[in-house]
Order: structure tokens, then sequence, then C-alpha cells
């Protein structure tokens, strides 16, 4: 492994012991779909038994349980989305899914437990957002207003 930025060196420093998992780094892969090709860019990838951990760095602290649930949210679905790019493109079991926030004095992980059924649902849904992308229907039953009021895009919306 090639210590090559900050995140790579706390990485380094903190998991030395664990470095003969290690498999495979900025690993890109893809999956042709009906209409359209998923990619991902995973940061990590370590052994774990009979199967595979996939790892995504944050470069921040570790974020609060409830007041960052849907951030936290919106990583676990990344994660998934992952996990069925490796399992469907390499055969190589996920066995587990994390985030390692490299700005974290303690533990700097945070796993979460790979469900077949959620990543389904996960990608179904990211299956149907492409297919409305694709038609070309913008609509949306509410505006995330967090997100909105900071978007490049807000006058545009529905249009």
């Amino acid at each position: 492994m090639v210590a090559h930025d900050v995140e790579d060196t706390r990485y380094f420093e903190r998991e030395k012991g664990e470095l003969h998992r290690l498999r495979e780094a900025e690993v890109k892969i893809s999956l042709v779909k009906d209409g359209y090709i998923l990619r991902g860019s995973l940061d990590l990838v370590r052994s774990d038994g009979d199967g595979v951990e996939i790892i995504d760095f944050k470069a921040d602290v570790k974020p609060d349980p409830v007041e960052d649930r849907e951030s936290l949210e919106r990583n676990r679905r990344q994660l998934e989305v992952y996990a069925h790019l490796v399992e469907e493109r390499t055969g190589r079991r996920v066995s587990k899914m994390s985030l390692y926030y490299t700005g974290e004095a303690g533990d700097p992980f945070i796993t979460f437990t790979k469900d077949n059924k959620t990543i389904g649902e996960t990608v179904a849904a990211f299956d149907s957002i492409v297919s409305r992308i694709q038609k070309r229907d913008f609509r949306q039953a509410s505006r995330p207003t967090r997100l909105c009021t900071n978007c490049d895009l807000r006058q545009y919306c529905d249009r």
C-alpha cells in the first residue's frame, strides 16, 4: 500500500497489524445493467474470512448516529451498491461494509450488516431513478429543504 495522502497515512498507522488482509485499493468497478452502466470506486477491499470487506474512507470524525442518521443512511446505501457491484462483477462474497473515519481519535469504523434484501431494495430504487432520468421525469413529491437551498440547479427543477 502506498501512503500518498492523509487518509492513506492515517489508515496505515492505525491498521498496521491488519495489512496482510489488504486485497485492493482505489478499485474502479462497473456492471452493465439494462440500459445503463453502474460504476463505483471502492476505497479499499480487504479479506474477511471467506469473503471480503469493502471500506469507504470519510475524511471526518464519526458522525452522531442520531443527528446524522440521514447521512449515515445515504452512506449505507452507497456501500450496498458497491457490495452489489463486487458480488455481481467479481463473484466475491461481501461479508462486511464499513465506513472508516480518518479524523476519528477513537474507533474509526462504522460497520453495517450486509442484508441481501435491503441491497436488492437499494439496487431496485437505483434502477427506478435511472429509469426516470432516462424518461426525463424529474418531478419530486417533496424537496429536501436542507439540500435544495444550496443547490445550483434549484431554479431548473420540474421544468
